[in-house]
């Protein structure tokens, strides 16, 4: 047992207890007022004794973390991050220009985890790309390679063994690796479901521009049947049910949703196939839908009436969301778990953890029922954002891997069912694929 003992307890601060101590450090915890300690003692004698306060202490075996102030806020502003870099903890980052240095730790790593979890700097200075995301050329943990490793695991390891060192009787709940292999279906076929007649003239129209792969790849199609991303039963073949998950895009008419037509055969087909394997799915809201409650509460329905089950969970296409109000939709949708949490330029823990936390709500300052899973490591990434060649794609996942297996993290990476065609830009692909599933499978 943990005591964590503070002057006041609020949101913000019950909720950084259960990211730090609850999620990446893994102990049993309680938050209490610093006048009650002689009381939480007298119950838990064994237990570590922690003060997050400026100047307090409580006998030889007490510990202390100094208190930077963010988490006794309750607005929102901008905050001049100091990044430093530290042999121990990677990193630490300091948000006030007064920091006191005294403490068991030379930075506030509860106010710093919370910063990094709840995104704090996309509600105080929105900055947006060419698709309406928040622009990961411009803030301070993507600048600064923040990402690279999940920080608030590497700060609650650091912290444990100091505790441990004061309290070798500290108990610390076992955790072991786990992975989740997830697919956004952005494209569920490359020619089916469009009619004869369009694929007659679509391969006119490849004729004639020189795209011979793609005339090829449709006269193969017109004459067998065979679709370049029916990938379907080769992932089943590769990837058991309970480790997969689908994203369905079920709309959308802009020209960035290039999904099936929700309501044709091929998708209702597809869709309960999956459904009746027994993997899970999920939406995957259409471009405009993250801020169009209507339309993603509209999807949703197509999708659990195509597969005949309740979904729960989501991946907004693109990744594009708005903190809160986002989340908020997919809460009052009936969403409960949001697979969005990761990032499109680079490979990495967006949120500093590699394992499911909840989402906090900055503007109403409270933890709510979402919850963030975060991904790790995506094809698209790769191939596009980062320029990079298979066989650097697959050391790329390594490192993001490693890190995950060494806290004992959940790892989730995101393909696209197109990318295992070995077709158009993605040729020679699949073994991505395949070698991260060999490597996941002699983990588990």
């Amino acid at each position: 047992m943990l005591l964590l003992a503070c002057h006041s307890i609020n949101e913000r601060v019950k909720y950084a207890s259960h990211i730090f101590f609850g999620i990446a450090m893994r102990v049993d915890y309680e938050v209490i007022l610093i006048d009650q300690i002689k009381s939480w003692v007298g119950k838990f004698p064994a237990a570590s004794l922690v003060y997050y306060s400026p100047g307090d202490s409580y006998g030889e075996g007490s510990i202390r973390l100094v208190p930077d102030g963010l988490l006794d806020e309750l607005d929102i502003r901008k905050i001049d991050v100091t990044i430093q870099d530290s042999e121990a903890l990677e990193c630490t980052i300091l948000l006030s220009d007064h920091m006191d240095r005294s403490g068991a730790m030379p930075f506030d790593p509860m106010a710093a985890s919370f910063w990094l979890s709840t995104e704090y700097e996309v509600y105080a200075d929105p900055q947006f790309d060419s698709h309406g995301r928040y622009d990961e050329r411009y803030y301070p943990r993507f600048k600064k390679d923040l990402c690279k490793s999940p920080l608030i695991h590497v700060w609650a390891e650091a912290f444990y063994q100091i505790l441990e060192k004061k309290n070798p009787l500290l108990h610390r709940r076992s955790a072991r690796f786990d992975y989740q292999v997830t697919f956004d279906i952005d494209q569920a076929y490359a020619y089916r479901g469009k009619s004869t007649m369009m694929n007659a003239m679509g391969l006119m129209r490849d004729t004639l521009l020189g795209r011979m792969e793609s005339a090829r790849l449709r006269m193969r199609y017109l004459s067998s049947g065979t679709d370049p991303f029916d990938t379907y039963s080769y992932i089943s073949d590769r990837v058991t049910a309970d480790k997969l998950c689908y994203f369905f895009l079920s709309g959308g008419s802009s020209a960035n949703d290039r999904g099936l037509n929700p309501q044709s055969d091929e998708y209702k087909n597809l869709v309960k196939n999956i459904a009746d394997r027994g993997i899970a799915i999920g939406i995957h809201p259409s471009y405009n839908a993250f801020l169009d409650p209507p339309r993603l509460i509209s999807e949703k329905g197509i999708l659990e009436t195509a597969s005949g089950k309740a979904t729960q969970s989501a991946r907004m296409h693109f990744l594009k969301y708005r903190l809160p109000e986002t989340r908020n939709y997919l809460l009052s949708a009936g969403v409960r778990h949001d697979y969005t949490g990761g990032m499109y330029s680079r490979c990495g823990f967006r949120n500093g953890l590699c394992r499911p936390f909840p989402w906090f709500d900055l503007k109403q300052n409270k933890e709510t029922d979402l919850i963030v899973h975060p991904f790790m490591a995506m094809d698209r990434t790769l191939q596009k954002y980062l320029g990079l060649p298979p066989a650097e794609s697959i050391a790329e996942i390594s490192d993001v891997f490693n890190q995950t297996i060494r806290y004992h993290g959940n790892f989730c990476i995101l393909f696209h069912n197109s990318s295992l065609s070995d077709a158009f830009e993605w040729k020679g692909w699949r073994q991505v694929f395949d070698q991260t599933i060999d490597k996941l499978k002699q983990t588990i």
